[in-house]
């Protein structure tokens, strides 16, 4: 693939399950994650390893490293001396505003409420696909085994969504501080940057919502706890639209960054504006 063709940036407000992602033959992330893989299954070596992924990390910071000391030497900066001022002075480390913790509390809620419905569901949907197993040899259980299937898709999607909301709300608001105090030239970029982030949050807001439906029909006995996590879902979803507006407009993948421009005025990136994987 020619890197022309990699949308830059595209990573920074996906969700991370490329499994199911439309975007994954324009994505930078992508491409050099499969090829690590297809290099490790060639050698023998297990690409899900704690080792290797570790080895990985490393030869990237390491890459990462060379990149930035190549573009310093061409413009002429000392990395060393940044580092040395950076680590004198710790005014530019933002943490977001005070007014914006109730977000943060909702969202710890969430993730530690989902944690223990996905423990709570693990021993009814084993016994349940258990039964629906011994059943099928004498009687058609295709009706079961649609639902449970429907079950098991909701199971996973807040199985990956219900940590990353907590992370990628943290980096909006984040970015609504480095907006508000960061020089007049950065506001534009931290502003996009927040809203692609509370974008990601409330997509999976949204896919969680529909996830803890179908839980809330599948089973009584979870339904007061699935209740309690939709209205603190809905409680966040409002928050962060109030909070971050531009989340519900921005587009995935992003078409334009407002704060660059190429030669032509119409901006970088590609695609089609409101494309995306949303659920």
């Amino acid at each position: 693939m020619s890197k022309n063709e990699f949308i830059d940036g595209i990573h920074n407000y996906c969700d991370r399950w490329c499994e199911h992602c439309d975007y994954t033959r324009v994505c930078r992330v992508f491409y050099d994650t499969e090829k690590d893989r297809r290099r490790h299954e060639r050698r023998g070596e297990d690409p899900a390893s704690l080792d290797i992924a570790m080895k990985d990390v490393g030869r990237n910071l390491a890459k990462a490293h060379r990149l930035l000391a190549r573009f310093a030497k061409r413009e002429g900066v000392s990395l060393d001396d940044l580092a040395k001022e950076g680590a004198a002075d710790r005014s530019w480390r933002v943490r977001p505003k005070r007014q914006d913790r109730p977000l943060i509390k909702q969202a710890d809620k969430l993730m530690l409420g989902c944690r223990d419905l996905l423990d709570a569901m693990r021993p009814q949907f084993g016994d349940e696909a258990d039964g629906v197993n011994q059943r099928a040899g004498f009687m058609d259980v295709s009706g079961e085994a649609d639902s449970l299937n429907r079950v098991r898709g909701a199971f996973e999607m807040i199985c990956w969504d219900h940590m990353l909301i907590a992370v990628k709300l943290r980096r909006a608001l984040e970015g609504v501080a480095e907006a508000e105090q960061d020089d007049e030239d950065m506001r534009d970029l931290h502003a996009y940057d927040s809203a692609g982030s509370a974008a990601v949050v409330r997509r999976s807001l949204q896919r969680t919502q529909a996830a803890l439906q179908i839980i809330y029909d599948w089973d009584e006995t979870l339904r007061d706890r699935v209740i309690d996590l939709l209205v603190t879902a809905e409680r966040l979803l409002r928050g962060i639209e109030s909070r971050i507006p531009d989340c519900a407009t921005f587009t995935f993948p992003p078409p334009v960054r407002p704060w660059l421009e190429d030669e032509e005025g119409e901006g970088e990136g590609g695609g089609e504006p409101g494309r995306g994987r949303l659920n």
